[in-house]
């Protein structure tokens, strides 16, 4: 059905483009070139996922980024703000990724889109907890469980409490990720209350 529906709207699309060179609203020839270079574009965009996509997704990166602590199977980096920013509220976004089934690299989508650049702009510093690689390249993340995610995330919070000079932190869990995020919470209220003082979800 949603093949169906796309198929009707590209065909109303043609359609509305031919109507309106014959009518005279636009060139015909311009009208002929535009959905040959449409046609074209179409063609290529399988091509274009699977050669460039693949080397421009998830290339975020921020200056100033450090590694400050791993384990086997994620990594806690530090983004810092942009200088001069006045930021909005005392803090930093904890973000709780490391257990996506594509991987964190869709939240560093492309440099000029991705999570992270709106609140480092804002001058918020990041601490962004990723899976190490992909998902493919981690065999054993079967083993993996929900109790084991919550010790990480305990852990890693702790490192980045300390980094941050011991002030309460925001923490953030995007989508599916919120479920975890709120796992800690729920597990760890004692731990959670002492390193942040908001713990939001989105989508």
């Amino acid at each position: 059905i949603p093949s169906m529906r796309a198929m009707f709207e590209l065909e109303k699309d043609i359609s509305g483009a031919l109507l309106k060179g014959v009518s005279g609203e636009q060139d015909v020839d311009e009208v002929v070139a535009e959905l040959g270079q449409r046609a074209r574009a179409g063609g290529r965009y399988g091509h274009l996922v699977d050669t460039i996509g693949r080397e421009l997704f998830g290339t975020a990166t921020f200056p100033g980024e450090v590694e400050l602590a791993a384990s086997d199977f994620v990594t806690l980096s530090y983004l810092p703000p942009v200088p001069g920013v006045e930021p909005p509220f005392e803090g930093a976004l904890f973000h709780v990724g490391g257990f996506l089934p594509y991987s964190d690299r869709i939240f560093r989508f492309l440099p000029e889109a991705n999570l992270f650049a709106p609140f480092l702009e804002r001058g918020i510093p990041v601490y962004a907890l990723e899976l190490n690689g992909e998902r493919d390249d981690l065999p054993e993340l079967s083993e993996f469980s929900l109790e084991r995610f919550i010790d990480v995330v305990e852990d890693m919070a702790e490192v980045a409490f300390e980094h941050h000079g011991k002030r309460r932190m925001v923490l953030e869990g995007y989508c599916g990720l919120g479920m975890q995020a709120m796992a800690y919470v729920a597990a760890r209220p004692e731990d959670a209350q002492r390193k942040f003082k908001v713990a939001f979800t989105m989508v």
